[in-house]
């Protein structure tokens, strides 16, 4: 197929398709096909969900996308810290048990808790004093 006009796009009198494919089992499934054209107000918000999800995906574009939905990246990047937050608070308690159940006794006035902050540091590569810090705004936030 040629092109009407010069200043015409490269896919101009091409149809465009949205194709659903999900991933379960590592078996791929197809959904409904929807031209494009045709896609309701709940199909593209959906189909704007999925651009979301790819990590390669450009700050720019992004951004667009999100604007359509209207979400704020701030707020976004905000979820993101948060639950990186909780996780982080969830390795602490996992490695404080762990403490607890081997018996280990922490060497001076180190309490269990303070050295599964610690290792959890280590192992995330940022300051002890750092992840408390964090850990404390995050419980501030929280109550409010």
């Amino acid at each position: 197929m040629t092109r009407e006009r010069k200043d015409d796009p490269p896919w101009h009198g091409h149809w465009l398709a949205l194709v659903p494919y999900r991933f379960q089992d590592a078996e791929p499934t197809c959904g409904r096909s929807i031209l494009v054209d045709l896609a309701d107000k709940d199909e593209r918000r959906t189909f704007y969900e999925a651009l979301l999800e790819l990590k390669w995906l450009s700050p720019k574009v992004r951004l667009a996308v999100m604007k359509e939905l209207g979400r704020s990246q701030r707020a976004q990047t905000v979820k993101n810290a948060e639950a990186v937050t909780v996780m982080l608070e969830v390795m602490i308690a996992k490695r404080e048990a762990q403490i607890r159940k081997n018996g280990k006794r922490p060497q001076g006035s180190v309490s269990a808790h303070e050295e599964a902050v610690a290792d959890v540091a280590d192992a995330q590569g940022v300051d002890a004093e750092t992840l408390k810090k964090r850990l404390v705004r995050h419980r501030r936030r929280s109550r409010k």
